[in-house]
C-alpha cells in the first residue's frame, strides 16, 4: 500500500480538537489521519504516528518511510511550517495529513462533488 504524508498548516489548538471530534462523529469511509503536532519536528510526527488506530491496518515502517522521505526531500516547507507555528505563539499545532493514496483520491472527489 502507498501512503502519503503532508504538513497542510498552522491551526489553534481548540479548532483541531473541534475538527477531530466531528470526524470521529462521521461515519467514514475514508482512511485519512490527521495529526498535530507543537513542535514542528520529525520526531513529534513519527510519534505521533506510532500512537494512531490499529485498526487501519498501516504498516507502520511504511508509515515512518513516508513521513521521513518527505521531510527530506522538503526543506524549505519545514521551514517555512516552523517559522508559521512559531508566529502563532504556543497555542497553536502544526498538522499533518496521513493516508494511503485511495483515501486521499476519494477525499478529492468526495471534495468535488460536494
Amino acid at each position: 500500500m502507498s501512503y502519503s504524508f503532508e504538513l497542510l498548516g498552522v491551526t489553534p489548538i481548540l479548532e483541531f480538537f473541534n475538527h477531530q471530534q466531528r470526524l470521529l462523529a462521521q461515519p467514514s469511509q475514508t482512511r485519512l489521519e490527521y495529526i498535530g503536532a507543537r513542535r514542528c519536528s520529525l520526531d513529534r510526527f513519527l510519534q505521533q504516528l506510532q500512537d494512531l488506530p490499529p485498526d487501519r491496518n498501516w504498516d507502520p515502517e511504511a508509515l515512518a518511510q513516508v513521513a521521513i522521505d518527505y521531510w527530506i526531500g522538503r526543506a524549505p516547507t519545514i521551514q517555512f511550517w516552523t517559522q508559521r507555528l512559531a508566529d502563532a505563539g504556543s497555542s497553536c499545532l502544526v498538522v499533518a495529513r496521513i493516508g494511503d493514496f485511495n483515501s486521499l483520491r476519494h477525499e478529492f472527489e468526495h471534495l468535488f462533488t460536494h
